[in-house]
């Protein structure tokens, strides 16, 4: 980098960042860096400053900087590679689920609790995924159905389940639904795999819920909010079943 371009760089990077209130430092930094992202001066994908620049440029330590960093990498916002270079995530839609998956687990949430949660937001999820359902978004559907259908291992029917189930929340384009369902993957995961277990048990036939699933993808493709509600309350019915069993 030549001295005319390193120049440039500093004088973008003093436009983006200021000063902090050093009686309050950690949480001005957080606050300004989050204030470029929102007002998207700073993009995803984009490179944060070095962090001995952010630090000249805050006026305070690099120790401080690093932590400041570090939260932000914590919940997903800021992603590290090796060598020390800091970007923002490429993927911020993303970024709440592990702040939420930790509250979920500390604040000690019931099958029951979350079950009730999934229901709510699933529901949710098929009636927005019909409001325009692409040609490519109904094919990941149909891949991802077949997948589950491959396999007769639990733990394998499990995780295929559980991301057919997630393309569903990508398709409603709500960001706080996906995170909240892939938050809940924890205690969901493990309540799925008891519910294929159980459904073994009771004799319930795999052709049923492939029939759901096809029925539920038919339904989004065609744009029947209403009918792709009704499917994936039934099919979210069967959890229901083995708990009140459990």
């Amino acid at each position: 980098m030549d001295k005319e371009e390193k120049s440039k760089k500093i004088k973008i990077e003093n436009n983006l960042f200021k000063k902090v209130d050093k009686d309050d430092a950690f949480n001005d930094m957080l606050s300004q860096i989050l204030y470029n992202i929102k007002k998207e001066k700073l993009k995803p994908g984009d490179a944060l400053p070095a962090e001995r620049n952010l630090a000249e440029i805050f006026g305070v330590s690099r120790p401080k900087v690093r932590e400041a960093i570090k939260a932000l990498e914590f919940t997903g916002i800021i992603e590290t590679i090796q060598g020390g270079a800091n970007y923002i995530s490429a993927d911020l839609n993303t970024c709440m689920i592990q702040p939420i998956s930790l509250l979920m687990q500390i604040s000690k949430v019931t099958p029951i609790q979350c079950q009730e949660l999934r229901i709510s937001l699933e529901c949710s999820a098929a009636r927005l995924a019909c409001i325009n359902p692409s040609a490519l978004d109904i094919a990941k559907l149909y891949l991802l159905m077949e997948e589950v259908n491959e396999t007769d291992d639990v733990e394998e029917i499990k995780d295929r389940d559980f991301k057919f189930h997630l393309q569903i929340a990508k398709m409603a384009n709500n960001p706080l639904i996906y995170s909240m369902l892939a938050a809940s993957m924890s205690i969901t995961e493990e309540l799925i795999g008891n519910t294929r277990k159980y459904m073994k048990e009771k004799e319930y036939q795999a052709e049923e819920i492939n029939k759901q699933h096809k029925e539920l993808i038919e339904a989004i493709s065609s744009k029947d909010a209403a009918k792709a509600e009704k499917i994936m309350r039934k099919h979210l019915q069967i959890i229901d079943e083995y708990l009140k069993k459990s």
